[in-house]
């Protein structure tokens, strides 16, 4: 089988790979000089990151899967030198973190770190498990290595024009190149470019830099420890790990941008290449507590580069690894963001395990495409999770009222952890949903609730002597009908008036209610109104409105509740 594949990061060199060992006849295209996740990708993976503590799903499956992969890998270069693993260690930030972690996360991730005492007897922190690809090497060896077999083409594309699918294969005229299928592999730049097939993926593109600085501590993965404490990296918000072969130097970062994600081409005429004094100030004060919150020294440093690339991020947080719903020989594989390193090989032996040959019906696809466009939730849903995103601090509960199909849900199990998530919803089929695609996910523990949204919350608010208010983060409404469902039954601005004054006295000082309000079905307008009224009256919190910006009068609008530290008089 002859194969094409369009860009060659994480993602394109993984499925290359793949497809070389199933004896395809592979043919990787590549533009030169572009601003690529892998310009700031540290080829760091652990079983534990972010604030919350959270757990990657499936994480053992999909680490024996890359494991295999790069070990393949690593035979075929004649080098063993690719995918090493090292201890990390991850320090408490104060005493409520290493309370949250002990109590709310200690017991399910036990088996993979090892705690670190202080002379108090307290905890400091952790060590863990971690494994580091060297990306450089990985990407230049994997580009070479195709290169000698002539089966590497430096080239850049107008996806639109050059690409023509046909029934039986898929043609590129002005390159004179002719496949069975083909596979976009873009990273960010997908979606900069106009791919009509795949339009606007990645859809949350975001924006990283990364330092590599020099200390006087000598620092290589070679198996020796490099710090008292015999650890290789240090992570709290930002990262530092060695750099391989370079005694003494280590990669630090990486900020999060996702506003200005644009950046030019290297050597571009007058060209933006990413970088900001803003951020460069960032990651060298996070380098100097890392070093030495890592025993290496006081922290002491020099900054030898600066850099910037663009991650392939997706408003879902999911690999987009699918086909075409018409044009079956035209795949993709993009949106791996922070995780590239581990979720590569698996996306990758998944999207081909897919393929039918081109013309039949796509086996499991991984996330759904419709007329060629990946599904996406309303612009003012994914405003409202980043908001609650914001808000949500260790330990807090989290309440998503009207579960509906269950995507909040999910949002909020993944972001507080499980067992600190209630939803609600009148119907029983919207709990069922909700409670399949948390099982979908494996996400255990949510307590579910089957009742009127306004009942539920206004009896969280005086059960067990009110032991409940003040103890909620973040409260989440979606009003109006369950989607897929009966429209007849729907939220009424009654009840939902009383739900919101109940979920304000559920919230914490500084928590967030976020309500979104439809005004296209039946009622709809009516409870838009209810609830801007009770937003005028509102004593308990400050409430902003924000429209969708369409100028249709029957477009959503996100209300968002801010608990006050005190009630205003």
């Amino acid at each position: 089988m002859d194969t094409l594949i369009i860009g060659q990061g994480l993602a394109g060199s993984a499925l290359a790979w793949n497809c070389h060992w199933q004896g395809d006849r592979v043919k990787l295209l590549a533009a030169e000089n572009l601003p690529t996740a892998s310009s700031v990708a540290a080829g760091l993976v652990m079983p534990i990151y972010g604030h919350k503590y959270s757990i990657i799903d499936r994480f053992k499956q999909k680490l024996e899967l890359a494991e295999g992969f790069f070990r393949h890998v690593e035979q075929h270069l004649n080098t063993d030198i690719l995918f090493r693993p090292l201890r990390i260690l991850r320090r408490f930030r104060d005493a409520e973190d290493r309370r949250y972690f002990l109590q709310e996360r200690y017991e399910s991730v036990a088996g993979w770190v090892q705690l670190q005492l202080g002379g108090d007897g307290q905890a400091t922190g952790f060590v863990m498990s971690g494994w580091k690809l060297n990306v450089p090497s990985y990407l230049a060896q994997t580009r070479q290595y195709f290169q000698n077999r002539g089966q590497f083409l430096a080239a850049e594309l107008e996806i639109a024009t050059d690409v023509v699918p046909c029934f039986d294969q898929v043609q590129l005229p002005r390159l004179g190149l002719v496949a069975d299928r083909l596979f976009f592999c873009q990273g960010a730049v997908g979606s900069q470019q106009w791919n009509p097939w795949f339009p606007g993926v990645p859809d949350h593109p975001l924006r990283g830099e990364i330092l590599q600085i020099s200390t006087e501590c000598v620092c290589e993965l070679s198996g020796a420890a490099v710090s008292s404490g015999g650890w290789d990296a240090v992570v709290d918000e930002h990262w530092l790990v060695p750099v391989e072969g370079v005694a003494g130097h280590f990669l630090v970062g990486a900020t999060y941008d996702r506003e200005r994600v644009t950046i030019d081409a290297e050597g571009s005429a007058g060209g933006w290449d990413g970088t900001t004094a803003s951020g460069q100030k960032e990651l060298s004060t996070s380098a100097q507590r890392l070093l030495f919150q890592g025993g290496m020294g006081a922290g002491q440093h020099m900054v030898v580069s600066h850099r910037a690339g663009i991650r392939a991020g997706t408003r879902r947080r999911q690999v987009l690894a699918a086909y075409h719903r018409e044009q079956r020989r035209l795949g993709i594989l993009n949106g791996l963001g922070s995780h590239g390193t581990l979720l590569a090989p698996a996306a990758a032996a998944e999207l081909l395990r897919q393929f039918d040959g081109g013309c039949g019906q796509v086996r499991e696809q991984t996330e759904p495409v419709v007329s060629g466009t990946v599904r996406r939730r309303s612009g003012l849903t994914e405003k409202a999770q980043t908001i609650v995103r914001r808000a949500v601090r260790a330990g807090d509960w989290v309440l998503d009222a009207t579960a509906g199909n269950g995507h909040d849900t999910v949002f909020l199990a993944r972001l507080a952890g499980p067992e600190r998530v209630l939803a609600v919803d009148l119907q029983p089929a919207a709990i069922e949903k909700t409670g399949l695609l948390l099982a979908q996910e494996g996400l255990a523990g949510v307590g579910l609730v089957t009742a009127d949204h306004a009942d539920e919350l206004e009896r969280l608010s005086v059960a067990d002597a009110g032991v409940w208010c003040g103890r909620f983060g973040a409260v989440m409404l979606n009003l109006g009908y369950l989607p897929g469902g009966d429209h007849v039954l729907v939220t009424k601005a009654e009840t939902t008036v009383r739900a919101l004054r109940a979920a304000c006295q559920l919230l914490r000082a500084g928590g967030v209610l976020t309500v979104l309000c439809y005004r296209g079905h039946a009622g709809g307008p009516e409870e838009y109104s209810a609830v801007r009224e009770e937003a005028g009256r509102q004593q308990q919190c400050q409430v902003d409105e924000i429209a969708a910006g369409t100028g249709n009068p029957t477009a959503p609008v996100l209300f968002v509740f801010r608990r006050n530290a005190t009630v205003r008089e």
